[in-house]
């Protein structure tokens, strides 16, 4: 048993890229190491070595190991094969680091490379921040044609559940995907620690309400993202007309996705109303300059970092019930049924509908750091006891 006089050690496993924090799952990454250091864990980051340099730059890690053998992202259209994107020398090189180094817990992002658990000593405690529920992913509803353009990660249910089996706790994003995780049967302690942050308040907005509001959204390049935006375009083309009542601005690397066919066949550039800026160096910057933010998702799964940061801002928010899925959202305006009604209600935007909508904004995201906040203490006090024992 390790003395209590020491502090405790976490090594934090990745696959992917953890800077610059442009994507909703490098923000969760990092929010969940600060979480560990802000308890009073000595935190170590264990990456592929061509991102330990920009991983280094932020300074929320005691140490970094760059990795000469990084864990494997392979993305694909179709399921995947179990452990197939696992790599035997990533895991021994992580297994190694862990075992040296003395740590009292490992986490690993993603369940992809969770065989990597069965190297590491067993006296270490495995956790896995699962960041979404991959069972069945590429034949559920409307996202079947988005993930067959280019793929993600998708496995059945049997295979999710070996992969959580080789942690000791299992943490979902939002109480969806715990139940998910829950009825697969797992032996993993399932603990929901909800996506929030604390670094996007743009503070009172001293704009006036304009008669042609400017609304803003940040979409990373993946292809649910596009495809919501495409059908977010066709139906302010159908309620709004040619010239609606107010402009959209479009943050985020979603342009790279956007190539010129598909901006030709879809007019994306020759929209008065909508403007594209690419990747913004400060997303709170972007948020100034707005009346409002939208999140035009037509379907999700796990938590949209998008409204997250958005309802965090201090801004009036509107969302479609998808956009806001996971996070406990009640408004109305937050809950939209479809970008249809997202529209409708842009094209009845008012002072009184702004200042409302800001305050249930606020409301939510305080709510749902408090949440978080709260969850991972509770998760904290059992990991220490496991780490320490009840001394």
């Amino acid at each position: 048993m390790r003395s209590n006089l020491s502090k405790p050690r976490v090594l934090v496993v990745s696959p992917i890229p953890l800077q610059p924090a442009i994507r909703g799952n490098r923000r969760r990454a990092n929010q969940l190491a600060e979480a560990f250091r802000s308890a009073g864990w000595h935190v170590e980051l264990a990456i592929a070595r061509n991102d330990a340099k920009a991983a280094a730059k932020v300074g929320s890690w005691d140490r970094i190991h760059p990795l000469s053998s990084p864990l494997p992202w392979k993305p694909s259209a179709r399921p995947a094969k179990f452990d197939s994107w696992y790599s035997k020398a990533a895991g021994e090189e992580v297994a190694k680091i862990a075992q040296a180094q003395d740590f009292h817990a490992v986490v690993l992002h993603y369940v992809f490379h969770s065989k990597l658990f069965e190297i590491i000593p067993p006296h270490i405690i495995k956790i896995i921040d699962t960041h979404d529920c991959f069972a069945e992913r590429a034949t559920l509803g409307a996202s079947k044609s988005a993930f067959r353009s280019r793929g993600f990660f998708s496995c059945d249910k049997l295979d999710e559940k070996a992969y959580l089996d080789r942690a000791d706790f299992a943490i979902a994003i939002s109480e969806d995907d715990a139940k998910q995780f829950r009825k697969l049967g797992s032996s993993a302690e399932v603990r929901v620690v909800p996506m929030a942050f604390g670094d996007v308040d743009v503070g009172p907005s001293a704009r006036e309400i304009s008669s042609n509001p400017t609304f803003g959204v940040a979409m990373s390049g993946n292809d649910v993202n596009v495809t919501s935006l495409l059908d977010f375009v066709k139906q302010v083309d159908s309620v709004a007309g040619a010239n609606p009542d107010f402009r959209v601005a479009v943050a985020g690397d979603i342009i790279k996705r956007l190539k010129p066919p598909l901006m030709r066949s879809h007019r994306l550039g020759s929209r008065p109303w909508l403007t594209f800026l690419g990747v913004v160096p400060d997303i709170a910057d972007f948020y100034r300059s707005l009346d409002g933010i939208i999140v035009p998702l037509n379907e999700a799964t796990g938590v949209s970092v998008k409204f997250v940061e958005a309802i965090q801002s201090g801004l009036p928010v509107l969302s479609t019930r998808s956009g806001s899925r996971g996070t406990g959202a009640r408004e109305p305006l937050h809950t939209l049924p479809s970008n249809r009604e997202l529209v409708l209600a842009l094209g009845q935007w008012s002072s009184r509908t702004a200042a409302e909508l800001s305050k249930q904004s606020v409301t939510l995201s305080v709510e749902l750091q408090n949440a978080s906040q709260e969850a991972f203490l509770a998760l904290n006090r059992d990991l220490l006891n496991g780490a320490y024992g009840d001394d």
